[in-house]
């Protein structure tokens, strides 16, 4: 006999061929039964603990740097997780009038205290990997905040691989009105944020000094930890040696319409854009030359120049990269050797460099140590004998630095023979002696 599941017992009086409701399934009882309402009253009260928990770390922590003050201090917000949409919470906070956007380099170089922007409201928008696109889209968010003057934009050739990318979370930014008020509850009640108030924590309990100042550049502090980590100054000067080296050929034409985008949305917005290419250390350039992009750099600053003489506004190009005593300082081979003066590795120069930068721009007293030639406006009448004379500097360089030039060779090489291509040019001998270079940062 086939078995069947048993029937729920029903009242007496029940009445016959009526449907089963929720009340004969619980047995008779009720939603006023006071058994359940005690069990669901403690559920709800549970969850509602919890959320309220969740909610007031957030809202303590500040993480994203919603609130218009934050109520720890000590604790840094949400760096380097969250860089770009902290960056836009503290612009919708501050509404500068002046706004540093661009790289790492440029989130480096430029602060707030200094001479340049002291009197003029800056604020530091610039995050590390930053791109065409997402610059666009930060000064379009801070124009919709309030007016922006003015704005320096920081590029190096390594903005011209993927120049479209855009990682910012905007469901993470400060918005206005009544969905600004239901994106701040949902801030609050997330578990993602719950997990970056909690990493801020730590990280302050453990003592860790803050990577970004109030202004949104990065601290020194961010970098002697990295230079630290990486074994001193020696090991740390080269090991980012390849980076924003493409590994393909650069798309300029994309490049080239961002571009134009971001000055057609300063222009629109009646700020006025200064674009600065930023210095990197000679060896640089020189893994450019051995890579074979030399040409693509020239068409690159060719690029910017041309849309910039075009513009529908004043835009300015400053090109601050070169062969000077900065960008030639000699690197150190071992620990022992005098850590470098202007830069903290290859790629970012340091704190007293974006001041001579700023200078030079403004057109103020220029800090001790800044070189005559340090810093050129670019015009497009000009640019073919700028780019004759950064050709015969690099030809001066390799003379006057064989051994950084034959390390730069080798790592291109083997960069090259990695991705499967020939290399441009054969390791020299001078790369592989005893002690040069580090060995334990050989490219790789």
């Amino acid at each position: 006999m086939k078995n069947t599941p048993s029937s729920p017992s029903l009242p007496a009086d029940f009445p016959a061929g009526q449907p089963l409701g929720r009340t004969a399934l619980l047995g008779g009882r009720t939603a006023q039964d006071p058994a359940q309402r005690r069990f669901l009253c403690t559920v709800c009260g549970v969850a509602g603990l919890l959320l309220g928990a969740i909610a007031a770390v957030n809202f303590v922590i500040d993480p994203l740097d919603w609130n218009q003050k934050r109520m720890v201090p000590q604790i840094e917000a949400g760096f380097p997780s969250y860089d770009r949409e902290v960056h836009l919470n503290l612009v919708a906070r501050y509404r500068p009038r002046v706004l540093i956007l661009g790289t790492s380099r440029a989130q480096h170089a430029f602060a707030a205290d200094d001479p340049a922007f002291r009197e003029r409201r800056m604020f530091n928008a610039a995050v590390g990997g930053g791109t065409l696109a997402e610059a666009t889209a930060i000064l379009r968010y801070a124009q919709s905040r309030s007016p922006v003057t003015e704005t320096v934009l920081g590029l190096d050739f390594s903005n011209t691989s993927n120049p479209a990318d855009d990682a910012i979370d905007w469901r993470l930014v400060r918005s206005s009105g009544l969905t600004g008020w239901r994106d701040h509850v949902a801030m609050l009640l997330s578990a993602d944020t719950l997990y970056a108030s909690l990493r801020a924590a730590f990280k302050t309990a453990i003592g860790l000094p803050h990577m970004f100042a109030k202004d949104g550049r990065t601290t020194r502090h961010a970098f002697v930890r990295e230079v630290a980590k990486a074994g001193g100054p020696a090991p740390s000067a080269w090991a980012r040696l390849l980076e924003g080296v493409p590994d393909e050929k650069p798309d300029l034409v994309e490049f080239g319409r961002l571009f134009r985008q971001f000055l057609a949305t300063a222009c629109q917005g009646k700020t006025n854009p200064i674009i600065v290419i930023v210095p990197r250390h000679a060896a640089y350039l020189e893994m450019l030359r051995q890579a074979g992009y030399w040409g693509d750099l020239e068409a690159w600053e060719r690029v910017m120049v041309q849309a910039a003489s075009q513009a529908a506004c004043n835009a300015t190009v400053w090109d601050f990269t070169g062969y000077d005593a900065l960008t030639t300082e000699p690197v150190p081979r071992t620990n022992a050797d005098p850590p470098m003066r202007w830069f903290w590795e290859l790629s970012h120069f340091k704190p007293e460099v974006g001041a001579m930068m700023a200078a030079r721009i403004y057109g103020l007293p220029l800090p001790e140590g800044t070189p005559a030639d340090f810093g050129t406006v670019l015009d497009a009448k000009d640019m073919a004998v700028h780019l004759a004379a950064l050709r015969r500097q690099s030809e001066q360089f390799a003379q006057r630095d064989a051994a950084t030039v034959a390390y730069a060779r080798a790592a291109i090489a083997k960069r090259l023979a990695d991705l499967g291509h020939a290399p441009a040019l054969p390791p020299a001998s001078q790369a592989t002696r005893r002690g040069w270079p580090p060995s334990a940062h050989w490219p790789g």
